[in-house]
């Protein structure tokens, strides 16, 4: 099954498990919409939302398709508004949770899902959490000075989010954020930050069944930046009473990828497929970048006597080669994996789009359009750092990615001597002394001395001595 087709199984099941959800828990009604980024030829999901209405209260299912390059992927999670009013600001069901001083042990962030089963899962974890605070939700709505408590509430933890106090101008201009605005923003913003520290860490070891360690709880009840949910939870295991998380079963393996902070583990498999891609890719695409430098340094010789290049520098095509391989590897990665690894090919495309997603994606294609415009540039540009003798003078493109150089007469050269290696210069080289009394060193060019013979001919028949 391809990317495409597992997101969109996972996408219908999300539909329906959310429609599932609503009437198990008495639900109005289910709206389900999407939020995409990119292109409208290219969009990806990023967002798909179920916004599930109750009598006077809303609850908002949350999935997250896809983050950047190396975040976790295929994250689901909750936000519940406290009325239906429009301007009313969503609060993620963890910080609600804690706000109604209840103990809840149900993961309400829950990371990689790679199957409609995982998704079911998911959903129905979450959903246990709303039925347990549901009576209490249900009252909210009519308390106002409750409500109020709950928007101060969120207001600490906002503070504690950015680490500082977060201020509303009395007056907004025509061309200022509204304060609702405002908080639209700073609750995407913070929803996107609880559910990258509620999904990695202690959290990572929660959701997989392992005992915290005592390292990770200190590091969050100590903290003055942890959430109070997080101190909540901490609490919750210092104690060691019992508790039950729903069956997530169908997102063990999605979890397995990581490690105990919620970073993705080596696998050595995987990287040697890896490597290996990268050599080929790199043998394949050098002839292109090394043709390219040789163009270039064919049209540079046309017209002239004698051409100093640095003899070497074509090597670093291969480098620029390499590192486009790099690059490239992470479009035909599933291609290579297959070819070298049968036996788990499938159990890598499987878990592909929870370690890659769309935002991976649409990453890792402007960093290999901006290194192949750099590698090209660099094979353009390198064996135009020369020193290019004509009939008439000379041009010194002598510095680096030099785009014009300076042109010089034989008749302002002074002399050309031969500088023996020492201390300072570990190679011998000749120089050219201008009547201006600028010296050109041809070290800088070619430390190999390939160019004397033709260096001390293209001078005698000028007129200049070359002193050795």
């Amino acid at each position: 099954m391809e990317r495409n087709e597992r997101l969109e199984a996972i996408y219908s099941e999300f539909d329906a498990a959310a429609q599932g959800l609503c009437a198990d828990t008495g639900g109005i009604l289910c709206e389900i919409t999407s939020e995409y980024t990119g292109e409208e030829e290219e969009r990806k999901l990023k967002y798909r939302f179920a916004k599930i209405y109750y009598g006077s209260f809303i609850c908002e299912l949350v999935y997250t398709a896809h983050g950047t390059l190396s975040q976790i992927n295929s994250i689901l999670g909750c936000v519940v508004y406290a009325d239906k009013s429009e301007d009313t600001i969503g609060v993620p069901l963890p910080l609600v949770t804690d706000f109604l001083d209840r103990d809840v042990t149900a993961p309400m962030c829950i990371p990689c899902i790679s199957n409609a089963a995982g998704m079911r899962q998911a959903i129905g974890c979450i959903g246990s959490v709303i039925a347990q605070v549901m009576p209490q939700l249900t009252e909210l709505p009519a308390d106002s000075e409750k409500k109020e408590a709950l928007t101060e509430f969120y207001r600490k933890e906002l503070n504690t989010a950015f680490d500082m106090e977060l201020e509303q101008e009395e007056e907004i201009g025509e061309d200022e954020l509204t304060p609702y605005e405002i908080m639209q923003l700073e609750k995407r913003f913070y929803f996107d930050l609880i559910t990258d520290r509620l999904t990695s860490g202690a959290f990572f070891q929660y959701m997989k069944g392992k005992r915290i360690s005592p390292r990770q709880l200190k590091k969050i009840t100590e903290s003055k930046k942890s959430f109070g949910y997080e101190k909540r939870m901490a609490r919750l295991w210092q104690s060691e009473q019992p508790y039950e998380i729903p069956d997530l079963s169908a997102i063990s393996d999605g979890l397995q990828l990581y490690d105990s902070n919620g970073v993705q583990k080596p696998n050595l498999k995987e990287l040697g497929t890896m490597f290996l891609s990268w050599f080929v890719l790199a043998i394949c695409i050098a002839p292109v970048y090394l043709l390219l430098y040789l163009a270039v340094q064919f049209f540079e010789k046309r017209g002239a006597e004698y051409v100093l290049f640095d003899p070497y520098a074509w090597i670093y095509t291969f480098l620029f080669a390499y590192i486009t391989g790099i690059a490239t590897s992470y479009f035909t990665r599933l291609w290579f994996y297959r070819l070298l690894n049968k036996k788990q090919y499938e159990a890598y495309e499987k878990m592909d789009h929870v370690v890659n997603g769309a935002g991976a994606d649409k990453f890792m294609k402007v960093f290999l359009g901006m290194i192949v415009s750099a590698s090209i540039v660099a094979c353009v540009l390198l064996p135009m750092q020369n020193l290019k003798f004509t009939s008439g003078g000379f041009w010194d493109n002598s510095q680096l990615f030099s785009l014009q150089g300076t042109h010089y007469s034989y008749a302002e050269i002074e002399r050309v001597y031969f500088k023996p290696e020492d201390q300072k210069q570990f190679f011998a080289s000749y120089v050219i002394v201008l009547s201006s009394g600028k010296e050109i060193n041809l070290f800088d060019l070619d430390d190999s001395l390939s160019y004397e013979a033709e260096l001390t001919s293209l001078m005698k028949e000028h007129g200049i001595l070359v002193e050795k």
